[in-house]
């Protein structure tokens, strides 16, 4: 038996979800691929802060200090907060910074036949400069460590793993400057085992979202048709499924590209058109649906949907004319999925139960 006040819990309930499990995602996403291509830590290199001072000779077996010098530690609060400079002394005589020792004695890691038999030393000298990589001297990272140290250590090992790679140079604001495309920051490791699933749940909770709107205002309305609004909600979800599939995929051909293009096109446009013709149905019947809905949540929506639609027209328009840059495309991107998420949060306040 048709419950209405039950599906218009699960119509609240499914437009909240849709609100705030795409806007996790997206925001979630952008977080962390920031806090891993801006991470500031590096692991200690040895001397260590306990570490006690000493001099090495250089020989083939540790390939010339080589192996020293590279020696560290995986406990992040080992590492010295200032810098050493690194020294190699020649036959107690003349002294060489590294960089210099590696330049003059050493060819494919091994020692010049001329200097075989000099004797080359190690020392490191300590600096007052602050070594910026020391997780002491990040007042943050080093509180975080102190708390919670396998999430520093999680950051870490990730960035050392094989399969990760950085989509920036830095820390990106794609909504202000659009310096990089959704695809490019969701495609890398480790955020494409998380975005994919939580927008392919996403997509099933948009069908589910539609077809509660049209069950609802059947039964209120006392009709049984699929109204213009739900078969554009399903095609809308339908082409966001398939935008979510390609995401990542890296395919050099032209096609490939243009059919990317057309199905988040026809995904925006589809939820645009859905919204609009599920905004227009309301206001026909509103003398009929006055006690199911919250008539001033309802007019902001009214006002969001009329001016995502006529924004829409005038983006077409001027793509249609003008060859817009990346960066213009990119900012589109992420604001548009922000904007229609808004639809969603206003759905879930906007109905409420028949007391009656």
């Amino acid at each position: 038996m048709f419950n209405l006040n039950q599906q218009i819990n699960k119509l609240k309930i499914y437009s909240f979800f849709l609100f705030i499990i795409p806007m996790i995602g997206i925001l979630g996403t952008l977080t962390v691929s920031n806090i891993l291509s801006n991470f500031p830590i590096a692991e200690p290199r040895y001397p260590y802060s306990d570490s006690k001072i000493q001099s090495f000779t250089c020989n083939a077996n540790n390939q010339y200090c080589e192996k020293i010098v590279d020696r560290s530690d995986k406990n992040l609060d080992r590492c010295s907060r200032y810098l050493y400079i690194q020294k190699i002394t020649q036959n107690n005589d003349s002294t060489f910074i590294l960089t210099e020792f590696k330049k003059k004695f050493i060819k494919n890691g091994f020692l010049l036949d001329e200097f075989k038999n000099d004797k080359f030393e190690l020392t490191f000298e300590k600096t007052n400069t602050l070594f910026k990589s020391c997780i002491k001297n990040n007042k943050v990272y080093y509180f975080l460590y102190k708390k919670i140290p396998s999430l520093v250590n999680l950051i870490q090992n990730i960035r050392k793993d094989k399969k990760y790679s950085s989509a920036t140079s830095n820390s990106v604001y794609p909504f202000l400057y659009g310096e990089t495309s959704i695809s490019n920051i969701v495609k890398r490791y480790p955020i494409n085992y998380l975005f994919k699933p939580i927008m392919f749940l996403a997509s099933i909770l948009m069908f589910l979202y539609w077809k509660t709107n049209n069950l609802i205002l059947n039964s209120i309305l006392n009709q049984n048709e699929k109204n213009k609004f739900y078969i554009f909600g399903v095609l809308s979800a339908v082409f966001f499924f398939f935008h979510v599939l390609l995401l990542g995929i890296d395919y050099d051909k032209s096609y490939f590209k243009t059919l990317r293009r057309l199905i988040i096109i026809f995904f925006i446009l589809f939820e645009v058109l859905a919204q609009y013709k599920l905004v227009r149905k309301i206001y026909e019947y509103k003398s009929n649906l006055l006690s199911f809905i919250k008539l001033g949540i309802f007019k902001i929506k009214i006002i969001l949907v009329s001016f995502v639609l006529i924004f829409t027209v005038m983006i077409v328009s001027i793509l249609g004319v003008f060859d817009l840059t990346k960066q213009f495309d990119y900012f589109l991107e992420w604001n548009y999925f922000i904007i229609l998420l808004f639809f969603y949060l206003l759905s879930s306040l906007m109905w409420i139960k028949n007391k009656s």
